[in-house]
């Protein structure tokens, strides 16, 4: 994660999985991956108690094959989001 200035931040992320034996011995010996970057873009200028609002832009690529709040399928993701902070 890099700040750049105080009102943008920039962050990525990249993960290999390999998928675990089942406890009855099923084992699909599948592999993974999920790469992702993030941007943070916060308006008006920070003031102590102050609210600050902002939006949050998210895309990625991965695998085909299961990870934590995506698709299983194989492609490319995005998502918008609303920031408050204080």
């Amino acid at each position: 994660e890099w700040a750049l200035g105080k009102a943008m931040k920039v962050s990525l992320q990249a993960d290999f999985w390999r998928e675990p034996t089942a406890p009855e011995g099923v084992a699909t010996q599948s592999q993974g991956w999920n790469a992702s970057g993030q941007v943070d873009f916060f308006f008006g200028s920070p003031r102590p108690g102050s609210l600050r609002t902002g939006l949050s832009l998210t895309g990625g690529r991965k695998s085909k094959g299961f990870f934590p709040g995506k698709p299983v399928e194989a492609g490319t993701y995005g998502s918008v989001g609303l920031l408050l902070a204080y």
